[in-house]
C-alpha cells in the first residue's frame, strides 16, 4: 500500500510504503507517482504514531494461570501490590 503526500511529525510532504501494516520506506512526496488501487490519498495530512500503546508485559501478566478475580485495593500502588504478592 502507498500514502501519499503525508506530513510525518508534521515534517515534509511525504510517500509512505507500507508492508503488513508497517512502513516500510518514506520517501518525498512525488506529485507525478502512478497512482493504484492500493493507494490513499493523504491530501497533506499529518502522519502520527497511534494514541494508544497496546503492549503487553508478560512478566507480569498472569497469562496461562487460573482465574483469579481483582482483589487489589485501588490505585497503582493496590494493583502492583496485588500482583507481587498473589493471594
Amino acid at each position: 500500500m502507498l500514502i501519499t503526500d503525508v506530513r510525518p511529525w508534521g515534517g515534509e510532504p511525504s510517500d509512505l510504503t507500507v508492508e503488513d501494516g508497517v512502513i516500510t520506506a518514506i520517501t518525498p512526496h512525488d506529485p507525478a507517482r502512478a497512482v493504484t488501487g492500493d493507494t490513499v490519498a493523504g491530501r497533506g495530512r499529518l502522519a502520527l504514531p497511534s494514541f494508544s500503546d497496546v503492549h503487553c508485559h508478560l512478566d507480569s501478566t498472569r497469562m496461562g494461570l487460573p482465574f483469579r478475580p481483582h482483589t487489589g485495593a485501588p490505585g497503582v500502588w493496590g494493583m502492583m501490590t496485588n500482583e507481587s504478592h498473589p493471594r
